[in-house]
Parts: C-alpha cells; sequence; structure tokens
C-alpha cells in the first residue's frame, strides 16, 4: 500500500498515516496502537539521492565541506588544566572512529533528515530499515525496522526464535536534519522534490524527483526513435510494379537499397525523397528547464551548476556563500549532538564534569614551550614571577609554592662586567652573559645542522634546530607557522653582511637582537658569483613595504624578503 495516500490498513492494529499526524485504530482488545510513517519512507528519498545526479552532488559537496574540517576536544575554561576529560573523550574518538561516524550522521541528516546513533557501540541504524514509530507525550515509544519482510523492534534481536531487546530505545540517540511543526520525523535537505500533493483535480501529484528520472528516460527513447529518421521514395513515373521488389537484384528499389555513400544510378524517371522530420527535443525543453530549477532550489546547492553549466561559474560561487551556511549548520548539528549527548555519557561515572569538557570544529593550538621566550616576556615586565610560574606549570614543571615565598639570600654586591675576547665576563662572581652563552650553542648545533642537510641556502632557527629553504613552499609555510602563529606576513631581514664563517663579528648583532626580543636566524646563501655568505637575520611582522624599506637602510641591506601563511614569497628592495 502506498502511504502518501493517507489511507487506513484493513489490518487491525496499524494505521498508515502521514508524518506528524496521529492516527489510531483499535487492535480488537480495547488497546489503541499510533503509527508515524516517514512520508515519502525512508527507502524513496535514498532512492532519489541514488538515481539524481544533481541531488547526489548537492550532498556530497556538504557532506566534503564538513569532513575537510579538523576538530578536537578542549577544557570550556582555559584556567583548568585538568586534561583527563580530553584523555577520555580522545580515547573513545580513536576507539569508535569519530570521523566515520560523522560522516555517516551528515549522510543520513541530509538525505533522510533523520539519523539514529546507539550509544552503546556508536553505530549508526540504518535508516532504509526504519518503518514507522509509535509515541507517547511526544516521545518515542517503539521505533519499527523491517528486516527480511518481518517487523522488529529497534533494540531488540532474535534469539532462538525469539525477540530480546538488548538496547533499549532510550540509549538510541534521535537526530533531525530540519525540525519542524514538532513532527516526529525530521526532514533532509531535499525534501520538497519528495513530497506529493493533492491536485485540483483531487489526485495525488507525482514528486518532482521521478519527473526528473522520467524527463531523462523520455528524453532518450525519442532520440533513440528520431536517431536515425525513415524515408520514403516517390517514383510517380514508374508504372511497373517489378522495379519495387526488393528481392530482385535487377529492379530499382533493389539498387536504392544497396547503394554505398557516392555511388550514382541511372533511372528513367524522377524519383522523390521524403524524409520524416526530427523534433524530440523542443517540446520538452520549456517544461524540462521548470523541473531543473525547481530541483536547484530544492537541494540549495550550486555545485550541480558547476559541474553541468561551467559558464555559470560566476553565478555558482555567488551562491557558493550560501552554501558555505548550510555547511556550518550542518557542523552546528554535529556540535551539539557531541556536546549534549556524545560528552555526558562517555564522561558519565567517571567523576568528571561533562560541561568542563566541549567539542570544538578547527585545528587544536600547538603552542610549543621556550624557555628564553618566557625569560624576555618577564623582563620586558609583560609577565608577573607568578604568571611566569603558572606557565611553567602548564609546560609540565613542577614547582613548589611554598618553597618559592621564602625570603631569596641577596646578592653581595652586583656584577662587574669585562670584555674578553668579544665575551661579557662577571670577573666578580666568575660567570658568563647568558645571550654569549646561548650564541655559542646556535653556533654548535648550527654546526651539526650543516653537516648533514643537503639544502643549499637556508634559514636555520636554533631554537626549533630547524633549516628552512625559503623558496620552497612547503619550507615558507613551515617558517610562517613556527615562527609567527598569526595570519599576518612576515618578513625576513638580515642584519649583517657576513662572507665566509661566523665568529665574533657576528656574535653582536646575535645578542642585539635577543636583547630587542627577536629570534636571531643563522642564514647560509651562495651570491650569483659563488660567494657564500653566513648572515644573521630575523623575522618580524611588518605593516606596509616602506617599513621594511626603512629597515633595510638601516641594517644596510639590499632586500628582504616577505612570507605569508600560504608559503608564498617575494623580494622587496631597498630602492
Amino acid at each position: 500500500m502506498n502511504i502518501k495516500f493517507w489511507k487506513k490498513s484493513e489490518a487491525a492494529g496499524s494505521a498508515l498515516i502521514s508524518d506528524g499526524a496521529s492516527s489510531q485504530v483499535s487492535d480488537g482488545t480495547g488497546v489503541i496502537n499510533r503509527g508515524i510513517y516517514p512520508d515519502p519512507p525512508f527507502s524513496e528519498r535514498l532512492e532519489a539521492y541514488d538515481t539524481i545526479g544533481k541531488i547526489f552532488a548537492a550532498v556530497e559537496s556538504y557532506v566534503k565541506a564538513v569532513n575537510k574540517r579538523d576538530f578536537y576536544w578542549a577544557n570550556t575554561n582555559p584556567a583548568n588544566t585538568d586534561s583527563r576529560g580530553i584523555r577520555l573523550m580522545q580515547e573513545w574518538e580513536r576507539q569508535h572512529h569519530a570521523s566515520q561516524l560523522i560522516d555517516c550522521i551528515c549522510h543520513d541528516l541530509l538525505i533522510t533528515g533523520n539519523a539514529l546513533v546507539a550509544s552503546t557501540d556508536w553505530l549508526p541504524v540504518q535508516m532504509s530499515s526504519v518503518k514507522y514509530m509509535r509515541r507517547r507525550n511526544r516521545k518515542p515509544e517503539t521505533i519499527m525496522l523491517e528486516i527480511d519482510s518481518k517487523e522488529v523492534p529497534l533494540g531488540f534481536v532474535q534469539v532462538d526464535g525469539k525477540f530480546e531487546q538488548k538496547i533499549p530505545l532510550e540509549n538510541f540517540i534521535h537526530l533531525k536534519y530540519i525540525d519542524v511543526n514538532q513532527e516526529a520525523w525530521g526532514r533532509g535537505l531535499f525534501h520538497p522534490v519528495l513530497t506529493t500533493f493533492e491536485d485540483v483535480d483531487g489526485r495525488r501529484s507525482i514528486p518532482i524527483y521521478k519527473w526528473v528520472r522520467q524527463m531523462e528516460q523520455d528524453g532518450g527513447r525519442i532520440y533513440h526513435r528520431m536517431a536515425a529518421p525513415r524515408v520514403f521514395v516517390s517514383a510517380p513515373g514508374i508504372t511497373n510494379k517489378d522495379e519495387f521488389d526488393t528481392d530482385n537484384p535487377r529492379s530499382l528499389a533493389s539498387k536504392l537499397k544497396h547503394m554505398q555513400p557516392g555511388d550514382r544510378v541511372l533511372v528513367q524517371s524522377e524519383i522523390q525523397l521524403l524524409s520524416e522530420p526530427v523534433d524530440g527535443k523542443s517540446r520538452f525543453q520549456e517544461i524540462k528547464q521548470d523541473i531543473n530549477d525547481e530541483l536547484e532550489v530544492a537541494t540549495q546547492s550550486s555545485s550541480s551548476r558547476l559541474i553541468t553549466r561551467p559558464s555559470s561559474m560566476a553565478d555558482a560561487r555567488e551562491a557558493g556563500r550560501k552554501d558555505d551556511d548550510t555547511a556550518l549548520d550542518l557542523m552546528e548539528k554535529i556540535r551539539r549532538f557531541m556536546d549534549d549527548e556524545v560528552i555526558p555519557r562517555v564522561l558519565a561515572g567517571t567523576g568528571i564534569d561533562p560541561r568542563s569538557v566541549e567539542f570544538r570544529w578547527g585545528k587544536e593550538d600547538d603552542y610549543r614551550f621556550d624557555f628564553g621566550h618566557l625569560l624576555q616576556a618577564r623582563s620586558a615586565g609583560f609577565i608577573s614571577p607568578e604568571e611566569g610560574r603558572q606557565i611553567l606549570k602548564s609546560a609540565g614543571w613542577k614547582l613548589d609554592d611554598q618553597l618559592f615565598g621564602r625570603p631569596q639570600p641577596k646578592q653581595e654586591s652586583q656584577c662587574q662586567w669585562i670584555t674578553f675576547g668579544g665575551r661579557q665576563i662577571c670577573i666578580k662572581h666568575s660567570h658568563e652573559d647568558a645571550i654569549d652563552r646561548e650564541y655559542d650553542d646556535a653556533l654548535e648545533s648550527h654546526d651539526d645542522f650543516e653537516k648533514t642537510t643537503h639544502l643549499r641556502n637556508y634559514a636555520y632557527d636554533p631554537s626549533t634546530k630547524r633549516g628552512y629553504d625559503l623558496l620552497n613552499g612547503k619550507d615558507a609555510k613551515d617558517f610562517h607557522w613556527h615562527l609567527s602563529r598569526t595570519d599576518d606576513d612576515l618578513a625576513v631581514i638580515a642584519v649583517t653582511n657576513n662572507y665566509g664563517e661566523y665568529g665574533e663579528k657576528t656574535r653582536r648583532p646575535f645578542k642585539r637582537l635577543r636583547a630587542d626580543g627577536y629570534q636571531p636566524l643563522l642564514g647560509k646563501w651562495h651570491s650569483p658569483d659563488g660567494k657564500v655568505f653566513r648572515d644573521i637575520s630575523h623575522a618580524r611582522h611588518i605593516a606596509s613595504e616602506s617599513e621594511i624599506k626603512n629597515l633595510l637602510t638601516m641594517f644596510k641591506q639590499q632586500s628582504a624578503i616577505i612570507i605569508t601563511k600560504e608559503g608564498r614569497m617575494k623580494f622587496v628592495s631597498r630602492k
């Protein structure tokens, strides 16, 4: 029986009704059963997805937009350093393949408008097998599946010929894509092209998606029939009917039948050729365009136009902004599912407040701790000692707050510095300047890098012990990510013109950069005439090219390199 005609079944105890409505019949014992069927059935919604290219393309474009996004788990309060909840959610993500689960949910929501997920094993229910739902007080009481032509309640399995409930219904999570009018079942992305209505003649209409398929098939039949039009031969001056006998090889009909392209034949009378006209397209073109327009509006996507009509590229790009809104809306539904359903169930019984952990779209910030940067921030007055201790604790340092509160012994007298061999040495307490030691360590690590690298030209960062070929797009992108951590462009500017090896003449520029709060870079460059330069350089954010030119003048340099977050680079000259 076709349920979209709103007719009740003759069998007692069942009812075929429209989605969201309520119908009831007696089963003979006084018990009233209510059944709410999805209209159209989920199997028809999947059929439209499988057979209509535009619907398929629209769904896949949105799912791909979601799948290409990264996600992670984070504490709702940034000051909370307890990572137990995050680790538990990461373990759940690994065990239950969260990315694949999100992919399945997105497909089910867009195609069928609904998704059912079991919270016991976190596997989605096959929506094409869902038949109907019974509700009480607007809450699902029973969801029936059709398996091997048998009705089976959701959560039941067959054991020794009997059905036993293995998963209670409350352990299933029901998601809806479009939840309207408090209806039992949600509506999918292309719901308007699946529904029917009663026309002015009192008959049920045919869903638009079926018109699309029928239209394509009818067009194919017409072209198949009309591709080789029939030809009629008229010879009014020939009265001998034997000339029209195709079995006689000497007859006119036989000669015409066996003519090859380019052949000529001599006849005694005038011959007229009549061809059947071919017009298999014009009658359908106008109505076909109307149906296609309705289908494109229903799918809400520009992806099909990009594929089928490249000339609509500009319009499709403009409509692509709405595509992004649809994908963001789908991502928001997934976020609510994770925060409201998944996290509370996974963290239940662990003693961890589920509200302390949340699901986030994007890529988690990866802040690598650098003790030298912390010292610079403290010496510049940007952070207090207490804030510095909190940063060290978050990085894994074990610090005793009670010991920190004790008064520290005062130094007898301040340091007395002398310069010896280019180094700053305190003759009062017999120790070197910290930045001098940092410079020596940087040269040592650079020497080790230079012996093993295959790079001809590079900028070496002593803090990460990594060299970057800034002419290589991938290296330049990594360089920007490690040294910038923002989307702003980076300018790489040298502060020396050192021909030869590093030594004491490059120590002072190194120390000056460190004192100014910049991370010095050790660079190796080959000039066009074969000379090898080893310079001290640094990277900084700049506001304009005029600022770069002023810096080039100050450091007596000819050019600088600009690196974007995408890894693109360009040279800026002083002149």
